[in-house]
């Protein structure tokens, strides 16, 4: 299996544990077409260096933000700033349970556009009731020397 493969698997395994175990999110069995014309509402990023150095983006649709935040605090009553930390929060946690380390604090954006990227080395994407995750893990390509 190589190394990419491995990484998507890990990167999978995280995030379905992650978003059920701290979040309470429960996926989908497949993405079907309210997933897919779900508008983007967020999105993390976190730099990373070890095993390899990169960043990790999470794209999130629909009240996915939300769903998080009141999985992380056990309460609808949140403020922006705590649902953007809670999105935050489980960025950090599905990228070093994916086992990528040394991380950077996450950046967070609000009404972004996302969706598959073909130039991600790894990508992932997770339907929910309320709306989608995607991740997307990009290895830099710097020669070593």
């Amino acid at each position: 299996m190589t190394a990419v493969r491995e990484l998507h698997e890990a990167v999978t395994k995280a995030a379905l544990k992650t978003f059920e175990d701290f979040c309470g999110l429960v996926p989908t069995m497949k993405l079907d077409e309210r997933h897919v014309k779900a508008s983007f509402s967020a999105a993390v990023s976190v730099a990373f260096r070890k095993p390899a150095s990169g960043v990790f983006i999470m794209t999130l649709s629909g009240d996915l933000p939300e769903a998080i935040a009141a999985g992380l605090t056990g309460s609808q009553d949140f403020t922006p700033q705590t649902r953007d930390d809670a999105v935050s929060e489980v960025a950090n946690i599905i990228c070093g349970a994916s086992g990528c380390h040394q991380l950077r604090p996450p950046v967070t954006a609000l009404g972004i556009s996302g969706g598959f990227n073909p130039f991600a080395d790894v990508s992932v994407s997770i339907g929910f009731e309320g709306g989608r995750a995607d991740i997307f893990l990009f290895l830099d390509r710097k020669p070593k020397n």
